[in-house]
This record gives C-alpha cells, structure tokens and sequence, in this order.
C-alpha cells in the first residue's frame, strides 16, 4: 500500500525531529514512472495472473467510490476491505522516491509464546515497501525474510525504515530496518522482500488509509482469526473460501503467510513443550498465487538442537498444489520476557 505524506501531518512532522541517520528527511514523493502504461508481458502459467491494463487511454472511468482495478492493480479495488493493513493499523509515509517510514503498535494479539509473531512485521514492512513501488509498478510478491535480533518484549511500538535498492524492469528488491519506535537507535530486526515486475501502473494511482487498526483490548483473539483462518482435525489450519477480506479472486500474502505461521509456531510448540520461544527467522517463498479454495497447511519438518528450534511448512490450494512455503527458527530468550 501507498502512503501520501499529507495522511498523517502530524506523525510525519514529528518524524522530521528524528536523527538522520535511518531516516531520510525529504517530504515528497518522486515519480520513477513516464507518463504512459507499458504492461510487461508476463506468462500467466506461473501462477501469478499478468493485470489486464489494456491501452493507454483505454480504461473506462470507475463508478464513484470504487478504484479502478485495470489501471492501478488488482488490490486497488479491494483495498478499504482487505484485512490485512487495516487490522494492523501500520502506516507509513513516503520520504523520497526510494525511502520510506512507517509505524504498527505492538498489540499483545501480535506476540507468541516469548517473542514476536513474523506475520505482522512481515506485513508492516511490506506497507512500508509498498509505498514507494504501488503506485508504480504491478508487482507479484515472491519472497519475504525477516531476522530479528533479540528480546523484544519490552517494545511497544516499531518504526519501519524502508528502501528500494533496486527498481528494475522485471524484478523489484526492497530492504527494510525495523527499530524500537521509542529508541530508534535499537535495531529489532531487519528484513527483505523481492517482486516480479508486471507492468507500470497508470497515473492517478492514490493511497487509502487503512486506519489505526484494532486497538489493544485484551484478552484479544488469536491474529489468525482475522485472516478467516481456522484449525482442523488433522492438526492443519484452512482458509476455507476466497472473500474481499483476504483477497476475494487471489489470496492475499497476508492471510497466506499468517496460516503458515500458525504451523510453523505448533511444530516448533511440539519440540518445546511449556518453554518460551522467540522467533529470529522468518523465510517465506510464495510459489504461485492462490485463486482455487480451500488452502490448507502442511508441516514439512521441524527439529531442535540445544535452545534453537526451527520449523518448515507449506501452503496448498483446494487442487493439491504448493503455493508458499515458510521456514521459520525460534530460540529460547537470553532472557525472561517482561510480563
């Protein structure tokens, strides 16, 4: 999702105060598109359907109060209805064409066992990517990592620093520092994602304000019940239909990755039984996109050896196929989480 500064001109006046370093205090955003729309031809048989942009010119205008979809991407649409930012509440603004900050409170329904959860920080930098590549580029989500670098159970909220490396004419790279809002020289953890490129988005393309997100009222219910996510029988979760709340013709990735999670965190909880856990990796490919329902987990591994433990699972759709696929490692704390 793209953020104009003018969404937030009080946070983003405070932002300014902040230290150079990380931050880069331009206040607009840099077009990196021409005028007009060239589609890259992308095979569709990968699993990632090419958008349909038509010619320049050629769209029709959207009825009011809906965002055309052919020109500026198949989530512009769905955006005021797809859980996944608006549940959160992380935001950012743009910095320049390449840099942007963003911010998500840590609610409890955010944490696990001794640590973190990797899908909400997965999401929040992916927000904050998202701002400087939405409006100009169709992309396809291909690969997500995070690494987290300590305790954090006594941060509250996180500030996300991203960057564009790389803007090429079929792949996009993305890097991002996310630091203790409160203490923005504590680095918690630091991540990547990498995107096919699918074509330049049309001019017009805005940004839709998520919102604050759900506030804090413990006890909260688990994340995943936001994603319509849900257990089985089999000690496997399902998301048993498409709808607009995750994607209602493509699974979002943010649903995706919360479901593999959900697996990972029960292989891991097996292997350590009652002890607290604190995630340090998080590794998610996406293989195809998910157009046929159910999709359904499946551990692919785990182990442990002293106090770290990882974990390996997998995403399938309703006609039997791998569409992502995550490895996560968790480690005991070097220290006793603050209640």
């Amino acid at each position: 999702m793209s953020h104009a500064v003018s969404a937030f001109p009080g946070w983003y006046e405070s932002l300014r105060a902040v230290p150079a370093s990380g931050v880069h205090a331009v206040p607009a955003f840099v077009a990196l598109r021409p005028p007009s729309v060239r589609p890259v031809e992308v095979d569709a048989s990968g699993g990632y359907p090419a958008p349909s942009l038509g010619s320049p010119g050629e769209a029709a205008a959207p009825a009011e109060g809906e965002r055309d979809v052919g020109r500026w991407g198949r989530w512009a649409g769905a955006a005021d209805a797809l859980v996944s930012y608006r549940y959160l509440g992380c935001r950012s603004v743009a910095i320049d064409a390449t840099h942007a900050t963003g911010r998500m409170h840590l609610r409890s329904d955010l944490r696990w066992s001794g640590g973190l959860l990797g899908t909400p920080l997965a999401i929040a930098m992916l927000d904050t990517a998202g701002i400087s590549i939405d409006g100009v580029r169709f992309a396809a989500l291909t690969h997500v990592t995070l690494h987290l670098h300590g305790s954090e159970s006594d941060v509250r909220t996180v500030r996300v620093d991203g960057e564009v490396p790389r803007l090429a004419t079929r792949a996009i790279f993305t890097e991002c520092l996310i630091r203790d809002h409160d203490d923005p020289e504590r680095v918690v953890a630091h991540g990547s994602a990498d995107w096919i490129s699918l074509g330049e988005v049309a001019d017009g393309w805005t940004y839709l304000d998520p919102g604050p997100g759900r506030p804090d009222e413990p006890p909260m219910p688990p994340l995943s019940d936001a994603f319509s996510i849900v257990p089985d029988a089999a000690g496997t979760y399902r998301i048993p239909a498409l709808h607009p709340g995750i994607g209602d013709q493509l699974l979002h990735h943010g649903p995706a990755m919360m479901a593999l999670e959900r697996q990972a965190c029960d292989l891991a909880e097996e292997l350590a039984p009652g002890e607290p856990l604190e995630l340090q990796s998080f590794d998610v490919r996406l293989l195809r996109g998910g157009t046929v329902a159910p999709f359904v987990t499946r551990g692919r591994g785990a182990g442990r050896r002293d106090d770290v433990v990882w974990a390996s699972a997998e995403l399938l759709d309703g006609a039997g196929r791998v569409l992502s696929r995550l490895h996560t490692v968790h480690r005991r704390p070097r220290k006793a989480p603050t209640p």
